[in-house]
Order: C-alpha cells, then structure tokens, then sequence
C-alpha cells in the first residue's frame, strides 16, 4: 500500500499524514483536542499615563479625558470600563481571552493591540461611545508563547502613538490540550511554525524522544533522509523545542500496543493459505445464509414493535382504570 503523503484534514492545521505515526492507517486521532483553541491569554490592564494629547492632564483629575481601552487579540476584543475626567486612570481590570487556531499566521509577530479612547468626547443617546483615539500601542507576546522569555508573565508599559501616553498591561498566558509525553506525536502549533524553514517542512509531524522539565527533545526526518533507503539511509534529526511550541495529535497507549496483538495475530492466521482457502469458500454460503435470515429478522423486529405497543397500551388502561376508581366524584 503506497504510503499518503497529503493531510487527510481539512483543518487549520494540517500535518503530513505519516502511517508509521498513526495508529493502523487511521487519521491522528488527538489532533482536535484542543477545540480550536490554542491557549489562554490572562490579560491585566493595570493603569495609565499622560493620556491627554492636549496637555491639560498635569493635574489628573482636572483633566478633559475620560479614558476607555479596547484590547485586541486576533479574532477578539475586548473594552475596559471608563474612567471619567482622568489623564492618569487606574484600572485594575482582567481579560480572558481566547488565542484561536487558524488566524495566526506562521512565522509572524503574535500582537495583543492597545487602543485608547476618550469616552466622553462622543456619546450615544443609547447608551454606547466611540471617542477620540488617544493613541494606540501592540505587545508582541510570541517570546510568552513560544517559552523563549523563561516566563509565563509579560509585565510591560506600552506606548501609545500618537500622543504621549503609556499603559502599564500585565500577559500571563496558559496553553491548552494534552502535555506531550515519550513517544508522542507532535505537531508546531501556527506561531512556531517557519515556513522558510530549509530543514524542517511547516507540515512535519515530530516524535517526542526525551523530556526535560519544560523542554523536549523531538525527532523527525528531513525529505532527503526519506528518500534515502537501506545502508545510505540517514539517521533520524532531533530538534530542542519548548513544550509551548507544540501539542500533541497522537498517542500510543498500551491499549493500542494490545490491539495491534490481537489484530497482527489475526492478520497472520488470515494470511495463511488454507485459511484464505476456507474463507473464500464460505463466502458465498455466508451472503445466502444474510439473505435467509432477513425475514426471520424483520419478522422478529416487527413482533418486539408489537409487543411494546401493546404494553404501552395495556399501561395507559391500567392508567385509565386507576384513575376512574380512585379518581374524585
């Protein structure tokens, strides 16, 4: 059987289907266990400064701005409350938000985007606002994502442009799905992914060889290594990557270990030509043998159908008869 090499996924995230990595021929049974979510990105909005362009925020509280903030992520948002008539508001407000599979793009800046607003400089009669921009700032969170900072925090000012004002935003951020254990399979999320990469293909699925603390060690093999064949095959590549960076799309369990067993035996008993023999002989008699026992089966289908009507209706008498006796005059 020649060996697949497109994804049989239509997904966000599509690795080569390689058969020696999944379980009998099957598609990789873990790879939407996420349920399309990435991880989880806690986001803190402390406080701000100097948020009035104009240059009567000196005093804080006297100042003409009453600021809002708007927090993007890619494919969410998110507004802080207002805090009226303040140059130097104080939030103290959380976010949760959602980073999604399939609106990253590979190889490029992860940004949660600041805008903030002066909420009093135009109001809605039903209730909303859309202010005057005070300027807007980006984070670029993938050194949290991809664990090159050794933190799960980002505590940062952000600057806002234009105008002159900052925002202090605390990013703490969770991944979400199966930690990766020996001999998994494992596949680059979307921001960890190069597809510029000259070794290893955006697509490769990866196999986890060791594991140490937050770091694994994980194997793979180039195009030229799979061409190669016999003595002149090349070894296996092995790459250090962050546990952050990848999340697991198959598991071998000693579950499966059983069932290959059984199945293999099964397959070579199957295999032997007095047994292939037999089972081709019978055949015929086994497709004669459906054929007859199909009215005996609808038969015995529709008397089960009859049987529980009629129990349903013997119930609803009794039902009936109950409720005339002890029923009230």
């Amino acid at each position: 059987m020649a060996a697949r090499e497109t994804s049989p996924f239509q997904a966000a995230d599509a690795p080569i289907w390689r058969p020696e990595m999944a379980v009998r021929q099957n598609p990789y049974r873990y790879l939407d266990h996420q349920k399309g979510t990435i991880g989880i990105l806690d986001i803190r909005l402390i406080d701000g400064r100097d948020l009035d362009s104009t240059g009567r925020g000196e005093s804080g509280r006297s100042a003409s701005v009453s600021p809002q903030v708007i927090i993007r992520v890619p494919a969410e948002e998110a507004r802080s409350s207002v805090v009226p008539r303040n140059a130097h508001p104080s939030w103290q407000e959380r976010f949760t938000m959602n980073l999604k599979k399939g609106v990253l793009q590979e190889g490029a800046p992860v940004l949660v985007v600041f805008q903030a607003l002066d909420a009093a400089s135009w109001r809605s009669p039903l209730g909303g606002s859309k202010g005057r921009d005070l300027g807007s700032g980006s984070l670029d969170i993938l050194p949290l994502l991809n664990g090159s900072r050794g933190s799960h925090v980002m505590d940062e000012w952000v600057s806002l442009s234009p105008g002159p004002g900052r925002l202090h935003v605390v990013v703490e951020y969770e991944p979400v799905g199966m930690v990766p254990e020996m001999d998994d399979v494992v596949f680059f999320e979307a921001f960890a992914r190069s597809p510029r990469s000259l070794v290893l293909p955006a697509n490769e699925p990866m196999v986890v060889r060791a594991v140490s603390g937050a770091y694994l060690l994980v194997g793979f093999r180039t195009p030229t290594a799979r061409q190669a064949r016999g003595p002149e095959a090349a070894p296996e590549c092995r790459l250090r990557v962050h546990r952050q960076t990848v999340f697991v799309i198959e598991r071998h369990t000693l579950l499966d270990a059983a069932w290959h067993s059984v199945i293999d035996a099964a397959d070579m008993v199957q295999a032997v030509p007095p047994v292939r023999w037999a089972k081709k002989q019978l055949q015929p008699y086994a497709k004669y043998a459906q054929v007859l026992a199909r009215p005996a089966l609808t038969s015995l289908h529709v008397t089960f159908a009859a049987a529980r009507l009629a129990m349903r209706s013997g119930m609803a008498a009794l039902g009936g008869a109950t409720s005339t006796v002890f029923g009230d005059d």
